[in-house]
């Protein structure tokens, strides 16, 4: 963990990087966004900036006591967190387009029949194309179905037995001893279980017939369709060794009850099959088949406007400037706050009240907004089919986000001081070397 020291240009004095003991023990620690990293171009504008506020900023006389210094820091991060949101709700826009929000969701049309993922890249989505499917027949495992044999009698002696199953050209062996007078049924749980710990594709369980006193063992691969496995998936076979004394025929392990098949569907009216029922579409999309459709009907697979991450964003951002405005409007600290933060901050919303409340954003009379949900959602909805419906949100977006901008490189602004002198604007020179104390809050130990 890097600490920072900041240097004090102007007045000759030292802040150290008590600035940020006090950000690290008294605010939870926030770990860095994407939002946070900038390329080479912002950078450069951001210093082409400071070095601006350098040539023009007055002399303050300020009384840099722990309490200001607290603040000056509040105000920065609060700034900081409302410029994140602010971006991360405007990364998604259709900038040939009226269109603000462009979150996507990849759809199915019937959940019941076909689920879907996306698992394309962000920049494919506006290219992704849509498509029907029709489902004819689903892929299904391989399943062996033993003889139904009494629970309660004793009709294998004791011994060593032994059997082999083959997957895929591998071989492996299972022992297992009968104690003597060993009931049947627990030997089948004891093969069952063995099988189930040897974890080789194959899942075992027991099956009671309708009188409750027999039981088979019923043997079901994990994999479907055939593509690997030709004709079926495992065999069961009696073991070559001189422990195999039966036990394979006299349990019914290798009656095969039903042989895997593959999946059988259409996409655009196009013959395609799969060994499994997930399977990838043009490595976009990854489709889980869990039922066939009706005959003549198609299940569409397209997008549609992410109308849940939408309102989380507005949400967000409502919640993240509302802590702006709070802080504005604190009192508790010693510091006497300049007015110039609300001000500056609220009223850009009341100059866009009617706008706002207009899609389900009220303003209250402190600046402050709150959600009008069922109006808010209204307004959501409206805007998958009319691209112009956040065009009043953006106008009153636009103006924010440049003001908060300016938060961020200047916090000192916002506090009260007293001017000392003005610069001479008649010799306006800037040192790039030397920063003015307001400068370095915009960079913090995370970064």
């Amino acid at each position: 963990m890097r600490y920072l020291q900041l240097i004090i240009a102007k007045g000759g004095f030292h802040m150290l990087y008590n600035f940020y003991n006090y950000y690290l023990n008294t605010i939870m620690p926030k770990t860095a966004s994407r939002y946070d990293t900038h390329n080479k171009s912002e950078l450069k504008n951001v210093y082409s900036t400071i070095v601006k506020l350098n040539k023009e900023s007055p002399l303050y006389m300020i009384n840099m006591s722990d309490d200001l210094q607290n603040d000056v820091i509040d105000i920065k991060e609060h700034a900081r967190e409302l410029k994140n949101v602010i971006t991360s709700i405007s990364e998604n826009e259709d900038n040939n387009t009226s269109k603000m929000f462009n979150d996507k969701i990849v759809t199915s049309s019937n959940e019941d029949i076909i689920s879907v993922n996306y698992i394309g890249t962000s920049e494919d989505i506006d290219h992704a194309p849509s498509f029907n499917i029709e489902v004819e027949e689903l892929a299904s495992h391989q399943i062996n179905k033993g003889r139904f044999i009494y629970s309660d009698n004793s009709n294998l002696s004791s011994d060593t037995y032994s059997f082999n199953v083959n997957i895929v050209n591998t071989n492996y062996e299972f022992q297992f001893i009968v104690k003597d007078n060993e009931k049947n049924s627990e030997i089948l749980n004891k093969v069952s279980n063995m099988i189930n710990r040897a974890d080789i594709g194959i899942y075992s369980s027991l099956e009671t017939d309708s009188t409750k006193e027999k039981q088979r063992i019923v043997l079901t691969s994990t994999a479907t369709g055939t593509a690997n496995f030709n004709d079926i998936i495992f065999r069961i076979s009696e073991s070559d060794t001189n422990h195999s004394k039966g036990s394979v025929q006299y349990m019914g392990l290798d009656l095969i009850a039903q042989k895997p098949s593959d999946s059988y569907f259409t996409i655009n009216g196009i013959a395609r099959s799969s060994s499994s029922n997930t399977f990838t579409v043009n490595k976009l999309y990854e489709l889980s088949l869990h039922s066939t459709t009706p005959p003549g009907e198609s299940v569409n697979i397209s997008f549609k406007n992410d109308n849940k991450s939408i309102y989380h964003k507005i949400s967000d951002f409502v919640d993240s400037y509302n802590n702006m405005i709070c802080l504005a409007n604190d009192t508790s600290s010693s510091v006497k706050k300049s007015s110039k933060l609300l001000a500056d901050i609220g009223s850009i919303a009341q100059c866009y009240k009617s706008e706002l409340e207009s899609m389900g954003i009220m303003v209250k009379d402190d600046s402050s907004l709150k959600i009008d949900e069922s109006l808010l959602t209204q307004t959501i909805d409206m805007e998958e089919a009319d691209s112009g419906t956040f065009a009043s949100f953006r106008s009153f977006r636009n103006p924010l986000n440049m003001k908060i901008t300016n938060v961020l490189l200047n916090p000192m602004d916002y506090i009260s001081k007293v001017v000392v002198t003005y610069p001479n604007t008649s010799n306006m020179q800037s040192n790039v070397y030397v920063t003015s104390m307001y400068s370095g809050l915009m960079f913090n130990n995370y970064c």
